[in-house]
């Protein structure tokens, strides 16, 4: 299969979320559904997959109390599926096929979307023999990606929208903040940083 970051998926493409498509169809027996997660995770594609796999069954009327239904990274063995569809074929030198995969999913948060990126990123290249050192640069090229392929920019974006004016400054400062941690950040942090601020 080859890497399609972004693109339209359909059919065999869209690997793993049996788990999240049944807890849909299941909900649906007796209320309405809204499906939340961050951009790219896969929302559109777990709907396409509920598409190929129709269950008659469902026949809720129409009721107000929705369920909301995050959507995260997909499980584990899904998302090494997904990075064993985008490996079949090629001429990759990996020296422990699952312990590259493990560190696939590490980086990406096991996102199908940026997943795709780093197979895409390999893809291109002539020589596949280093490939964990290949996937450290893919996952340089999209942070660092001028054009924001990776879709960082976004929660710049969110904020100028859904933030008043003077909130707008203390949350891109936490966002700041946030993405320069090596790890967890504890809630009695963020607010000691926004005390700091007056």
């Amino acid at each position: 299969m080859k890497p399609n970051p972004g693109g339209v998926l359909t059919g065999e493409a869209i690997v793993d979320r049996e788990k999240e498509t049944g807890l849909i169809w299941n909900t649906l027996q007796n209320q309405s559904v809204v499906l939340v997660s961050e951009r790219r995770v896969g929302k559109t594609s777990v709907l396409r997959k509920m598409d190929l796999k129709i269950n008659y069954n469902y026949n809720a009327g129409p009721i107000n109390n929705m369920k909301i239904i995050t959507l995260d990274g997909m499980q584990i063995n899904g998302a090494k599926l997904l990075c064993a569809k985008l490996s079949e074929g090629e001429n990759y030198q990996f020296d422990d096929r699952e312990k590259m995969f493990e560190y696939i999913c590490l980086l990406t948060d096991r996102l199908p979307f940026y997943i795709q990126h780093i197979f895409a990123y390999i893809y291109e290249l002539k020589d596949k023999k280093n490939i964990k050192e290949l996937i450290d640069e893919a996952i340089t090229d999209i942070l660092n990606d001028s054009t924001d392929k990776g879709f960082f920019r976004h929660y710049q974006d969110r904020i100028k929208t859904y933030y008043y004016e003077h909130i707008r400054e203390l949350a891109l400062l936490i966002l700041d903040h946030a993405c320069k941690k090596d790890q967890y950040w504890e809630e009695g942090d963020i607010i000691n940083l926004i005390k700091t601020q007056g």
